[in-house]
């Protein structure tokens, strides 16, 4: 993704995030019951801005259910989610915060 836009929420596999110049401002909607479970989505920020992924339904301890990832401003940021029953579940987190 070049720019600031929405993250497909039925994908599985890998996006990169290779917006130069100013941060972006990405979504990502809440994933399918049935059709996306299982699913696993990694995205990565391969330059060196603050991108935000806002995301509809992630499940993250006291997170509300539309929470912000906010990576720091370094290439090589990473967020691997699961996709389950109409949610998404935070596998790992390289580099950002949940707020």
């Amino acid at each position: 993704y070049p720019a600031s836009a929405a993250i497909d929420p039925h994908l599985a596999g890998l996006v990169l995030i290779t917006k130069t110049g100013a941060l972006a401002a990405m979504t990502l909607a809440a994933p399918t019951t049935g059709d996306d479970d299982g699913h696993i989505l990694e995205i990565v920020s391969t330059t060196a801005f603050a991108h935000t992924v806002t995301i509809t339904g992630i499940k993250c301890g006291a997170a509300s259910a539309n929470s912000r990832v906010a990576f720091a401003a370094f290439a090589g940021c990473s967020l691997r989610l699961l996709a389950y029953q109409g949610a998404w579940y935070i596998l790992s987190m390289n580099g950002g915060t949940v707020s």
